[in-house]
């Protein structure tokens, strides 16, 4: 069977989220990964992508964000790599308290605590002038 490798290149706008989803979805189809697998792989790259653009960057700054997802044996390996404000993902925030309601959190940390829930393992460099992010999803 031929593994299909997905790299998506888009600008560091939220709209792009849209190419991104497309990009994600051939990748699913073509690799037969369940619906599951897909929603947790939109989920945490969605989280990745909007705090990238929302705190990585000054106004009026572009740039291009990487996105590449593959298979790697039981697993999907989901890298990104972008130039913006360097930011360290691979700690995951504290729990929310069990009792409190959604109305209730803070906003912040639910969607990096959710991608930690997620993924197998988080690991966040810097490469020069570049962050690289890269996570395992188990299948």
């Amino acid at each position: 069977m031929t593994r299909i490798i997905c790299e998506i290149s888009v600008d560091n706008r939220l709209e792009q989220l849209t190419e991104i989803y497309h990009g994600l979805e051939g990748f699913v189809d073509a690799n037969g990964l369940s619906d599951d697998v897909k929603n947790r792989l939109f989920l945490v790259t969605e989280e990745l992508f909007t705090n990238i653009v929302h705190y990585g960057y000054q106004e009026g700054i572009c740039d291009r964000i990487v996105i590449k997802a593959e298979l790697r044996g039981p697993d999907v390996q989901l890298t990104m790599r972008d130039h913006a404000a360097a930011f360290d993902v691979s700690q995951p925030p504290k729990a929310p308290a069990s009792d409190t309601g959604i109305e209730s959190m803070e906003i912040g940390g639910l969607g990096l605590f959710l991608v930690h829930e997620f993924a197998q393992s988080v690991e966040s460099r810097r490469e020069g002038s570049a962050n690289v992010t890269e996570l395992v999803l188990p299948l």
